[in-house]
C-alpha cells in the first residue's frame, strides 16, 4: 500500500507505507507559476484529478498516467489576463468534497465556479465559468463544504473595503468587518448564489473543512489565538471572542509562532458537535500546507526548510543558505546519485577485473582477476575465499559470464583459452590458436565473441543442448582490438543481433550476428580517439531501442539507434580527467531498465527513469571496475574495486538526481562567502526581533541555550532587537555536526548583513574577513567589522555591501559608492560617488570596471580612476527602471541579474564606449560628456531576458562540469534553482528560433 502527493513544483511524490520513504515518480515543467493546486475526484470514480491554478489566467485540469509515467493535460480553460493579478483568479482554489465543481477565486473581488462532468466517454468535463464577483472586497481564505449530495457550497473569508476607500482619516479600515460569507451552487438553475455574510473574529486568516457524512460537517475558523468551530445550521460567531453564537464552539491554544501542530477533536452524536478539543502535537517548521495520508503519514509542507515526512571533489558544489530562523540550514548540494556503502574489504592488491555470478538467493561468486592470478570469493553471510571451483585460477581472467543452462553453467576467458564450464561439471576449452592469444573478450548469456591479437574476431554461440558452438568463418580488422561490445539478449529471443568492435586505427565497427549474415560488417564509423571500451545495451526495454556506448580518451560517445548503412545520430561528453571505461548495470524500478555505468576519474550511469533518458555522475570514490551484485537484499547494488578495496554499494534514491547535505544554523542566514584558499565558508546570519544567546541561556532553564534554541527557537523580543553572529563552516569535513569551526555572536544589537573576503595591499595581500552591520538598525549608525580569517582580531568602523577593487575595499553604503584601504586602527576613505537614485544593493567587480546595481535603478557601469585623484565616475545605465535583487558580470562589458520581479537580463556596454573609457586615464573625457535622459552619459543595451518566474534570490556564473564552458546558475525566493545555458552554436540558434516561431 502506498499514498500519493502532488507539490506545487510539479512534482508527483509517492510515500511507501511500510518504510516511509518518499520517492519522486513524475516530474514536468508547466511554464508558470503555480499559485494554487487541489485534487478533485468525481463521485464512483477511483482516481484523483488534479486541479491547478496558475499566473497563465487558465485553469487546468490533469490526470496522472501510470502508462507514460507522466501528467495528462485533460481540460484547460481560460479565465483571465496571465500574470500574478490581484483580481485575476488563481490565489485560492477550493473543491466542493464530492467533485462536483471547482471554485477558483482572486485576492480582490474575482470568483467563478466550474462544474465537473463526465462525458459519455467517462471523460472528465468542464463547464463554462459562473460569476460569483464580490465588488470592494478582500479575499483571504476560501474553503468547499461537505454538504453531502445537497448542492455546492463554498465558504470565504472577506473584508469590505468600500468605506475604507472613502475615508481619508482611516478609522473605517481599523473597523472593517471580517464577513464569513456562504455561496450555494444551485445545479438545477446552473448558478451561484450568495446565500449568507455574517462577521466573524476579524483576526480570522484560515478556513478548514470538517467532513460530512459520519463526521458532523461545518468549518474550523482559525484566528490568531483561538480556533473556533461553526456548525452549519447556525449564523457565524460574533466577533467578540467571548461571546459566540450558539452552537459555535471556541477554543483558545496558545501558539508561539514557531510552527507549533495542534490535534483538533470534535465530541458529537447525531451530527451535533458537544466539545472541541485541541491539543498541542508537535512542534516543526512553519508551514503553507498540511496533508495527512492515508498511511497514518502527516506530510508538512515548510515554507523556509525541508518538507517533513516520515576530501576535495572534482564537481563543484552549490553552496545554498536555506531557511528562516532557528530553522535555517546551510546546504551543500552536489549533482549527482548518492552512494551507499554496504561492505568494504581489502584485497591487498589492484585487480584489472571483476565479475559477480548469482549461485542462489543467498550467495554469490565475486571473482577477482590480477596480474598472474584469478580470486574467487563467496558473499553470504561473510567474503570467504573458495578454493574448489571450475575456475583456474592461476591466470588473468578476461571475461566470466554465467550461461542459460543452470547456475553452474558458466564460461571463462582467459589469454590462452575459453572455458565452459557445462552443469555437469565437465570442462570444455577452447585453446587459442598456436602463436596467438587472447586480448579483448564481450559475453552475454548465449554468446560469447573473443578478439585474438592477430587483429581477429572468433564468434561463439551456445546451442539448444547447452553446447558452445565456434563460427567457422573469423573476421579479420586489418587493425589492432581494443575494445568488443555484446549487448545482453532480450527476453524470447535467441541471440542479439549485433556486435560493436572498437580498434587501434580509431574506428567503430558494427557487424551482424544473424545467422544468415554473420560477421557481415553493417556501419563503420571514425572516432575523434582511441576507444578503450564498448557497451551496447537495451536501455529503453518499451521500444528496445539499443544504446551504443564507445569510451575513448576522456570521452564517451553514444549512438541511440543502430542502423544498417550508418550509425544514428551521436552524443559526445567528456567525462573527467581519466579514461574512460564502461559496464553493465542494472536499475531496480518498476521498468526493470538496464543502465550503463562509465567509469573516469569519476562514476557516471547513463539509464532511463519514467521513461526518461538520464545521464548522471555518482558522487563516490574512483572506482577502476564495476558490475552488476545480483542480490535480493541489496537492490540497485553493484560492486566495484576503489584502490586495493573491494566495494559493494548501492542506489538508495535512483529518482533524485541532486544530493544534499545539511549544516544547521542558529540564525536567518543574510550572506554566504567561500575562503578562495581553504574552501572555508562565512556566513553573516542574524534575526530581527529574536534573543541573544545570553538571554536564553538566562531564561532556558534546565536546557542548555544551543539545546533550547533546537527545540523551541529564539524566543520573541521587542521591535528593533537584533540577534546575530558569524559562523565559520568546513563543508568538506564529515560528519556534519564537526562541520561548524567556530561562531562569533555580535552583542550591543550588532546586526550582520553582508560579508566579503579582501586582500589589502597594505597587508601585503594578506585576506581578511569583512563584515558588514548596522547598530540598531533604526539609526544611521552603521559599521564594518574587519575580522582576522585566523584570529577573529578585528577593526571598526563603517556599513554594507563588499567587493574588492585593486586590493582595496569598496562598499556599497546607502546611495554612497565608497573605496576604503585599511590604515593601522581604522579603514580609510580613499574616493566616494554619492549619486545614486536610491540604495546599492550588488557590487561586482573587474579591473577598473564595478557593476553597481541600484535597488529600482537597474544597473549602472562605474569606472575607477586612481590618478591624479581617486575617482568613481558613472560611465553608463540602464534605460530601464527595474528593482535589482542580484547580479554578477559575465565579462567586462556585460552583466547579468535578476529583479524583484521574476526577470534575468542580460545588459552590455558598447565596446567602443568601454574602450574609450579604458584610455581615459584620469577620466576628465568622461566627467565633461553630456548626460542622456537625466543620467548618464551613455546607456547600456539589453541583449537578453528571460522570465523565470520566481524572486530572483542570487545569481552566479559557473561550471558545473570541470571542463565545459561555464552556464548561469540561479536561486529563487521558493526554491528554485535553475540554470540558463549559452547558445554558443548558430545552428542550435536557427532550430530555436524557428521552434519559437512554430509555437
Amino acid at each position: 500500500m502506498s499514498s500519493s502527493l502532488v507539490e506545487p513544483r510539479s512534482k508527483f511524490l509517492r510515500v511507501d507505507a511500510q518504510t516511509g520513504k518518499i520517492s519522486s515518480i513524475c516530474s514536468a515543467d508547466v511554464f508558470a507559476s503555480i499559485r494554487s493546486i487541489a485534487t478533485a475526484r468525481l463521485q464512483g470514480n477511483t482516481k484523483d484529478y488534479i486541479v491547478v491554478g496558475s499566473d497563465s489566467g487558465r485553469l487546468a485540469v490533469l490526470e496522472y498516467s501510470e502508462a507514460t509515467s507522466s501528467f495528462v493535460k485533460l481540460n484547460h480553460e481560460t479565465f483571465g489576463k496571465s500574470g500574478t493579478r490581484r483580481i485575476v483568479p488563481g490565489q485560492f482554489l477550493a473543491v466542493d468534497p464530492k467533485g462536483r465543481s471547482v471554485m477558483i477565486a482572486a485576492i480582490e473581488k474575482s470568483k467563478l465556479v466550474y462544474t465537473l462532468n463526465r462525458d459519455t466517454n467517462a471523460n472528465i468535463t468542464i463547464s463554462s465559468p459562473l460569476e460569483a464577483h464580490s465588488p470592494g472586497t478582500i479575499v483571504h481564505h476560501i474553503v468547499g463544504l461537505d454538504v453531502g449530495f445537497d448542492n455546492p457550497m463554498f465558504a470565504a473569508l472577506e473584508v469590505d473595503y468600500t468605506e475604507a476607500d472613502r475615508d481619508p482619516t482611516g478609522s473605517a479600515a481599523k473597523n472593517a468587518k471580517k464577513m464569513l460569507t456562504l455561496y450555494e451552487l444551485d445545479l438545477g438553475l446552473n448558478h451561484v448564489v450568495r446565500k449568507s455574510s455574517e462577521p466573524t473574529d476579524p483576526r480570522a486568516n484560515l478556513l478548514v473543512q470538517v467532513p460530512g457524512g459520519t463526521g458532523p460537517s461545518g468549518i474550523l475558523i482559525c484566528c490568531e489565538d483561538a480556533i473556533i468551530y461553526q456548525p452549519m445550521n447556525r449564523g457565524a460567531p460574533t466577533p467578540g471572542p467571548d461571546s459566540p453564537s450558539p452552537g459555535s464552539l471556541r477554543v483558545r491554544p496558545r501558539p508561539s509562532g514557531l510552527g507549533d501542530l495542534y490535534k483538533a477533536t470534535l465530541d458529537f452524536s447525531d451530527g451535533v458537535v458537544h466539545a472541541l478539543k485541541v491539543k498541542y502535537f508537535d512542534t516543526v517548521s512553519v508551514s503553507s500546507s498540511l496533508c495527512i495520508l492515508k498511511a497514518g503519514f502527516l506530510f508538512v509542507a515548510s515554507e523556509f526548510g525541508n518538507h517533513l515526512g516520515p576530501q576535495k571533489a572534482e564537481s563543484p558544489q552549490i553552496l545554498a543558505a536555506c531557511g528562516r530562523g532557528f530553522r535555517s540550514k546551510l546546504r551543500i548540494l552536489r549533482h549527482g546519485l548518492e552512494v551507499e556503502d554496504i561492505v568494504s574489504c581489502d584485497v591487498r592488491s589492484s585487480p584489472n577485473g571483476l565479475w559477480v555470478i548469482k549461485r542462489d538467493e543467498k550467495a554469490s561468486y565475486v571473482i577477482l582477476s590480477f596480474a598472474n592470478a584469478t580470486l574467487v570469493f563467496s558473499i553470504g553471510e561473510a567474503l570467504v575465499e573458495v578454493q574448489d571451483t571450475a575456475f583456474l585460477t592461476f591466470v588473468p581472467s578476461l571475461a566470466v559470464q554465467q550461461l542459460d543452462f543452470g547456475a553452474d553453467s558458466g564460461v571463462q576467458v582467459h589469454p590462452a583459452e575459453v572455458r565452459h564450464i557445462l552443469v555437469t561439471g565437465e570442462i570444455c576449452e577452447w585453446a587459442a590458436p598456436t602463436g596467438t592469444t587472447i586480448v579483448a573478450a564481450a559475453t552475454n548469456q548465449r554468446q560469447i565473441v573473443v578478439a585474438l591479437d592477430s587483429a581477429e574476431i572468433v564468434y561463439f554461440e551456445l546451442d539448444l543442448n547447452g553446447q558452445l558452438n565456434e563460427y567457422q568463418e573469423r573476421r579479420a580488422m586489418g587493425s589492432a582490438i581494443l575494445a568488443l561490445g555484446l549487448a545482453e539478449v532480450a527476453e524470447g529471443q535467441q541471440r542479439t543481433p549485433y556486435l560493436a568492435v572498437g580498434c587501434e586505427d580509431q574506428t567503430l565497427r558494427i557487424f551482424s550476428l544473424d545467422p544468415e549474415r554473420t560477421l557481415d560488417i553493417l556501419s563503420l564509423q571514425a572516432l575523434s580517439a582511441v576507444p578503450s571500451s564498448a557497451l551496447l545495451k537495451i536501455l529503453e526495454a518499451w521500444r528496445m531501442a539499443r544504446t551504443l556506448s564507445i569510451s575513448a580518451c576522456r570521452m564517451v560517445f553514444w549512438c541511440r539507434r543502430l542502423l544498417t548503412q550508418a550509425l544514428g545520430i551521436w552524443l559526445i561528453a567528456g567525462l573527467g580527467s581519466s579514461a574512460c571505461a564502461q559496464f553493465d548495470y542494472l536499475v531496480s524500478s518498476s521498468e526493470g531498465a538496464r543502465a550503463m555505468l562509465t567509469l573516469s576519474s569519476r562514476p557516471w550511469m547513463n539509464y532511463t527513469y519514467n521513461k526518461q533518458t538520464r545521464f548522471t555522475p555518482l558522487i563516490y570514490d574512483e572506482v577502476q571496475y564495476a558490475c552488476r551484485f545480483p542480490h535480493d537484499l541489496c537492490s540497485n547494488g553493484f560492486a566495484g574495486i576503489v584502490g586495493s578495496e573491494l566495494r559493494i554499494f548501492r542506489l538508495p534514491k535512483i529518482e533524485e538526481q541532486l544530493s544534499q547535505r545539511s549544516i544547521p544554523s542558529s540564525h536567518t542566514p543574510r550572506q554566504i562567502v567561500s575562503h578562495p584558499q581553504s574552501g572555508l565558508v562565512y556566513i553573516a546570519e542574524g534575526d530581527h526581533r529574536a534573543m541573544g544567546d545570553a538571554e536564553i541561556s538566562n531564561s532556558s532553564g534546565q536546557l542548555s541555550g544551543d539545546d533550547y534554541i533546537a527545540v523551541f527557537g529564539r524566543s520573541s523580543a521587542p521591535a528593533g532587537k537584533w540577534s546575530s553572529c558569524i559562523r565559520v563552516v568546513d563543508p568538506m569535513k564529515k560528519p556534519l555536526y564537526e562541520t561548524t569551526l567556530a561562531v562569533h555572536p555580535l552583542s550591543e544589537n550588532e546586526a550582520a548583513f553582508s560579508v566579503a573576503i579582501v586582500p589589502f595591499a597594505a597587508l601585503n595581500g594578506e585576506l581578511m574577513l569583512v563584515v558588514g552591520t548596522a547598530t540598531d538598525v533604526f539609526t544611521a549608525d552603521g559599521g564594518l567589522d574587519l575580522y582576522h580569517v585566523v584570529r577573529f582580531s578585528f577593526l571598526r568602523w563603517t556599513k554594507l555591501f563588499f567587493n574588492f577593487s585593486t586590493w582595496r575595499l569598496l562598499a556599497g553604503i546607502g546611495k554612497a559608492l565608497q573605496i576604503y584601504d585599511i590604515g593601522k586602527q581604522k579603514l580609510l576613505r580613499k574616493a566616494e560617488n554619492h549619486s545614486f537614485a536610491t540604495t546599492i544593493v550588488t557590487l561586482n567587480v573587474q579591473g577598473s570596471r564595478i557593476v553597481v546595481g541600484d535597488m529600482q535603478q537597474s544597473l549602472l557601469f562605474v569606472a575607477y580612476k586612481e590618478a591624479p585623484e581617486s575617482r568613481l565616475i558613472v560611465v553608463a545605465d540602464d534605460t530601464q527602471t527595474r528593482w535589482t535583487a542580484c547580479s554578477t558580470m559575465l565579462e567586462y562589458t556585460t552583466a547579468v541579474a535578476g529583479d524583484r520581479f521574476g526577470n534575468i537580463f542580460v545588459n552590455r556596454l558598447d565596446s567602443v564606449v568601454s574602450d574609450e573609457v579604458d584610455r581615459d586615464f584620469t577620466g576628465d573625457d568622461i566627467m565633461r560628456e553630456k548626460s542622456q535622459l537625466n543620467g548618464a552619459p551613455h546607456k547600456t543595451q539589453m541583449v537578453a531576458h528571460f522570465h523565470v518566474g520566481d524572486l530572483v534570490t542570487c545569481v552566479h556564473k559557473v561550471a558545473l562540469v570541470a571542463g565545459v564552458r561555464e552556464v548561469i546558475l540561479y536561486t529563487g525566493l521558493h526554491g528554485t534553482m535553475g540554470v540558463l545555458v549559452p547558445l554558443v552554436a548558430e545552428q542550435d540558434v536557427e532550430f530555436l528560433s524557428g521552434l519559437e516561431q512554430l509555437i
